[in-house]
């Protein structure tokens, strides 16, 4: 048993470090360490190939989901600890159920809105971030295309662009109630 703890105590530091430097690093320094790391340690230089979409793809998703993974992780975290201390998750395990039936069937059920509101505005900040990570591995897509459209000052691309994000949104904000 007290080995566990001792586990768990680990693996609950890890966490809590890496969510504090997935939300504290900016995604474009992010990204300029994944491009020195897999530079400097592997010869590879991560930047688009039509040739090759899926690993084009790769550096910017995975830079991505780094900086919005850490909110995510300790947020999920904070909301289950708390609804596990609940006295009802207490009586739902003198009942007879198992940990895991406590925590998948009555703590992950009530944490579940939570998690979508922070989905929600997870993915409205993927747009806003998107731009500096596709414009760092040249790779081709909504954000590199809003920073393109700006600099040439195209009014009906920014207009479009927002159009798109709005509407996006609103669908999400809709989904998530």
């Amino acid at each position: 048993v007290m080995v566990w703890l001792e586990i768990r105590k680990g693996i609950d530091t890890a966490f809590r470090l890496v969510s504090l430097l997935s939300y504290t690093l900016p995604a474009f320094v992010t990204a300029l360490l994944l491009m020195l790391l897999f530079s400097r340690l592997f010869g590879y230089f991560p930047s688009y190939r039509p040739s090759e979409p899926f690993v084009s793809a790769l550096f910017p998703a995975i830079n991505l989901a780094f900086m919005h993974s850490g909110l995510l992780m300790r947020s999920l975290h904070e909301m289950i600890e708390g609804e596990r201390a609940l006295p009802y998750a207490r009586f739902v395990l003198s009942k007879g159920a198992t940990e895991n039936r406590m925590l998948f069937m009555h703590v992950l059920s009530n944490v579940a809105a939570g998690v979508m509101v922070l989905l929600d505005q997870s993915f409205i900040s993927l747009f806003a971030s998107s731009a500096a990570v596709e414009t760092l591995f040249s790779y081709p897509g909504l954000g590199s295309l809003m920073v393109s459209a700006i600099a040439r000052r195209d009014t009906g691309t920014i207009a479009g662009m927002m159009i798109i994000t709005c509407m996006l949104s609103s669908v999400l904000s809709i989904a998530e109630d």
